[in-house]
């Protein structure tokens, strides 16, 4: 499911997979991502913990892999824009995930990037 969110972080259909993973197996679901060492592992804990209505950690989660792979439009999920996300994320979360992002020394400086990043920005923007 996180080749296919990289492949189009916008498609809703992987996030409904990972929904319904959940719903089956919960326990075998929330072990999976418990402690994430892998970039399936963040792009699928940062929707889980969106479901939870985890929102920092979503956050942080998502600014991981967005600092790790900038050249993906990561912030484009749908879950990103939703408004129960933009209204309880934290300042503090997206001040931590915004430290992910640039945890890793890539080159954030290029147009795709930029664009990739005005999701973050417009989240930051709203007062959130």
């Amino acid at each position: 499911m996180a080749r296919a969110i990289a492949d189009e972080p916008a498609a809703p259909e992987p996030y409904e997979v990972i929904a319904d993973l959940r719903r089956q197996s919960p326990m075998e679901v929330a072990d999976a991502v418990a402690a994430p060492t892998g970039l399936w592992q963040f792009v699928a804990g940062s929707y889980l913990c969106f479901l939870d209505g985890d929102m920092d950690q979503a956050a942080r989660r998502l600014g991981s892999v967005t600092g790790y792979r900038p050249g993906t439009a990561w912030a484009a999920a749908p879950w990103f824009s939703d408004e129960r996300f933009l209204t309880t994320v934290s300042a503090t979360g997206l001040a931590d995930a915004t430290v992910n992002i640039t945890d890793y020394g890539t080159d954030l400086d290029n147009d795709a990037v930029r664009e990739h990043l005005l999701p973050w920005l417009r989240a930051l923007l709203t007062g959130r």
